[in-house]
């Protein structure tokens, strides 16, 4: 999991993280030891070709990472500037042999649903930063439709698809292209379930859009909004969505209510007479509680 190299030079530089050492004798345990990323910088040496790890055991150092530290929040909690730092370290080793068949596509699933838990389960973490998490999903998603469209080219089917493209249709969620990108795919791929879903609530969220977005489907009755408004929560808050979904939609929650308030304050200003009861605002921002919906509404100046 860690080049031999690389373990002698970390103990030399006291670079050994607390997850990596043997807890009898408080040295490194090569068997828990997992190869750090490393940054690029001028004058760096090439990697040697030897302490590139193959698909293989990549797949097999991500099953160890995840076995060994996503059994609970705890763990996880514990774990994550570890696991963020060794999950690139993998992708890095992909990139660089430019792996991109099965295994490659294997890993970066696994890593994007790690990405999606973190940032539902660490974003209250100190010294969590989650811009940063988020753009890393990005990056694993991006890669996962490119490992898609190069292996179906081949003739080879990947059966998780669906799942990573509503994943995709989600984190985008108030992007253009990202719908383009989706159009273009094989209807079996488009008219998955989950992919519909995602559609769903992507196609209710863009009632919510604010002032600043210009979208070629931009809403001009305000006051058709709410039934979408509640639409959307209601989708949200069903069985149907499944967990990492939801945690995917999560991301985007804070700009949607956002909107939702702007889009609500537009229609009572053109509408006087047709104010909302905090209860009726309750549940078209999807809150659980007239004390949430008092301090968002503060917190916006409304």
């Amino acid at each position: 999991m860690c080049p031999y190299y690389e373990q002698v030079s970390r103990q030399n530089s006291a670079d050994v993280d607390r997850l990596e050492l043997d807890p009898q004798t408080g040295a490194m345990d090569p068997n828990r030891a997992v190869k750090a990323f490393a940054r690029s910088t001028a004058g760096k040496e090439s990697e040697l070709p030897s302490d590139v790890r193959p698909p293989s055991v990549l797949l097999r150092t991500l099953n160890y990472l995840t076995q060994e530290f996503l059994g609970s929040e705890d763990t996880l909690l514990q774990s994550y500037n570890f696991m963020r730092d060794r999950t690139r370290a993998i992708r890095q080793d992909l990139t660089l042999q430019n792996s991109r068949g099965r295994e490659a596509v294997e890993i970066n699933e696994q890593i994007a649903r790690y990405h999606i838990i973190a940032l539902h389960t660490a974003r209250q973490k100190s010294g969590f930063n989650f811009t940063q998490e988020l753009e890393q999903l990005e990056k694993v998603l991006t890669s996962l439709r490119e490992f898609y469209e190069d292996l179906r080219a081949e003739g080879i089917a990947c059966p998780n698809e669906p799942e990573f493209t509503a994943y995709y249709i989600l984190v985008s969620l108030f992007q253009c292209q990202s719908l383009t990108t989706v159009q273009a795919l094989p209807r079996q791929i488009f008219m998955a379930p989950i992919v519909q879903l995602a559609l769903d609530l992507h196609g209710c969220a863009q009632y919510s859009h604010g002032p600043t977005h210009k979208l070629p489907w931009r809403i001009s009755n305000c006051q058709s909004s709410p039934f979408l408004f509640r639409r959307f929560f209601k989708l949200l808050q069903s069985d149907a969505v499944p967990y990492l979904m939801a945690c995917v939609v999560e991301i985007n929650l804070p700009v949607v209510r956002r909107n939702i308030l702007h889009a609500l304050n537009r229609s009572i200003q053109h509408n006087p007479g047709h104010e909302h009861s905090t209860e009726t605002m309750r549940t078209l921002l999807g809150l659980d509680s007239i004390s949430e919906v008092v301090k968002l509404c503060n917190a916006h100046g409304i």
